[in-house]
């Protein structure tokens, strides 16, 4: 179920469409339809420091299921809206104006899948929870299921990093504010994406790692390889891509909404169990989500289903013919049942 993804820029195979949601926060999105009547609707949503490109490699398989492809730009990368205020960045919020923009298109009473990686899982994770009529089924990459806890006392990211989660270091420099003041030009843009995405000096050293940050030192001499993960023209289209938009804030404001989203998980009306059908694609050697931290998360499901993946963080593109089998085989099972189910009505 595979074949060659679409070229970049995505408009050059689907045009790019804007919608002004209820937050105000400005969207843009391309749709790609199939070359039959689609069978269904599929939500996209990308992570950090990815692009709605970095789908690339799934969008032939959804179409060639029947889907049609939703795949919005979220809030913060160009060319959807970049606001100042951290509000519109909310998982709440942006999981209001997703479900407007289903409405817009028609697919709110159908409802759509939804696939998700990195800080687009943990939206789809809660978008499942505020608008639980909008989705029929999850396929989330990498990021583990944490669920709404509305007694808990608010953890400040660096008390997680002191403790349970130092691979999650990484945030504090993304949250603080160096990203933006170190990377402004171009090049910089290209060879701190480079960095997040694997690149490596001729020594073998990372520019970028999840527990010890970010080697500036690398980064701006330009010492880095260019990434397995990227051609050299898709390296040159993100970079270009984040520098249109105005560089890496609008991006890196989803890392600075941690307490505004411990504030809203407490208003979640659940009892305990994502209802919908979920697959959950774990990547082997994942060092910013290792495996252990999915250790449990099932008691929260009525129906999931957990396949690990041998690759990194970046397992979409690095296994790319292996999670499109699994995601594929996933939603081809899910649309048949919806069809049998209506089928005895």
């Amino acid at each position: 179920m595979t074949s060659s993804p679409p070229p970049l820029p995505l408009s050059a195979f689907a045009t790019p469409h804007t919608f002004n949601p209820p937050s105000g926060s400005r969207i843009a999105y391309h749709l790609f339809t199939p070359p039959s009547p689609p069978k269904g609707t599929i939500l996209l949503l990308h992570g950090f420091p990815d692009l709605p490109a970095g789908y690339r490699h799934q969008i032939p398989t959804l179409l060639a299921l029947g889907l049609r492809v939703l795949l919005p730009a979220l809030p913060g990368y160009h060319p959807s809206a970049a606001p100042t205020d951290l509000a519109p960045y909310t998982l709440r919020s942006i999981s209001r104006d997703l479900a407007a923009l289903a409405a817009h298109l028609g697919c709110d009473d159908s409802g759509v899948y939804v696939l998700a990686h990195d800080w687009g899982g943990a939206l789809a994770w809660r978008l499942a929870l505020w608008e639980p009529q909008l989705v029929k089924g999850l396929v989330v990459v990498c990021t583990p299921f944490d669920s709404p806890k509305p007694d808990s006392t608010y953890v400040p990211i660096e008390e997680l990093v002191a403790g349970p989660l130092p691979q999650f270091a990484y945030q504090l420099t993304l949250a603080s504010g160096e990203v933006e003041r170190k990377v402004r030009s171009l090049e910089e843009v290209r060879g701190f994406l480079n960095a997040v995405y694997g690149g490596r000096s001729r020594e073998g050293k990372f520019g970028f790692d999840a527990t010890g940050g970010v080697d500036w030192g690398l980064i701006l001499s330009g010492g880095l390889a260019r990434t397995s993960l990227m051609s050299e023209a898709e390296l040159e289209y993100y970079a270009r891509t984040y520098a249109a938009g105005g560089g890496m804030r609008g991006p890196l404001n989803w890392y600075r909404t941690r307490k505004l989203n411990w504030e809203d998980d407490k208003e979640i009306k659940w009892d305990g169990k994502v209802k919908v059908p979920t697959l959950f694609l774990q990547a082997s050697n994942d060092m910013a989500l290792p495996v252990w931290m999915a250790k449990g998360m099932g008691r929260h499901f009525e129906d999931l289903k957990t396949v690990q993946v041998p690759g990194t963080h970046w397992v979409l593109v690095q296994k790319a013919e292996e999670c499109n089998k699994h995601i594929g085989g996933f939603l081809s099972e899910q649309m048949a049942r919806e069809k049998a189910g209506e089928s005895k009505l």
